[in-house]
């Protein structure tokens, strides 16, 4: 779908924030949408994920209880405010330790960001400009301690990566 790739999630209504003098950037997104655009956001995409076809995604949404959903939203949540500016109330685990074992390849992750979050951020609101230089940022830089290199743990690991 969209060539610009990003990850990001909270969710209660479609993303309504102003440009109120409020600079594109990582760090600015949550002043920008607050809370009810980020849970709004979170929502579609744990839907999209859990039904996204397997074989684009892996296995890591199929099976889970309602209590794993919820936990899995709740930490996707908090994560996300956090990278994209708001509180610091993410206590969950290292993306590297949240993504051990679940042998997730670097198409699985690209998949995931074109299909599954880049169509969650634009169907609540967010602009293509705010996708491609507040969101896609932090989720497509392959660096040591990215969010991309932390998760693709099987396969090749992305270029760029330790």
């Amino acid at each position: 779908m969209a060539a610009c790739t990003l990850f990001f999630t909270v969710g209660c209504g479609p993303m309504t924030g102003t440009d109120a003098g409020v600079d594109a950037g990582p760090q600015t997104m949550f002043a920008k949408y607050g809370a009810a655009g980020f849970t709004a956001v979170n929502n579609k995409i744990i839907e999209k994920a859990l039904a996204a076809p397997t074989a684009s995604v892996g296995t890591s949404f199929q099976g889970l209880t309602d209590a794993q959903k919820m936990t899995l939203s709740n930490n996707l949540a908090a994560f996300l405010i956090q990278a994209y500016g708001g509180p610091a109330n993410y206590t969950g685990k290292t993306m590297t330790a949240a993504h051990t074992g679940l042998n997730i390849t670097e198409a699985q992750y690209d998949y995931f960001i074109s299909d599954v979050v880049v169509p969650a951020l634009s169907e609540s609101g967010v602009t293509m400009a705010d996708i491609t230089t507040g969101f896609a940022p932090a989720v497509t830089e392959k660096k040591a301690g990215s969010v991309k290199c932390a998760t693709v743990q099987s396969g090749t690991k992305p270029t760029g990566c330790p």
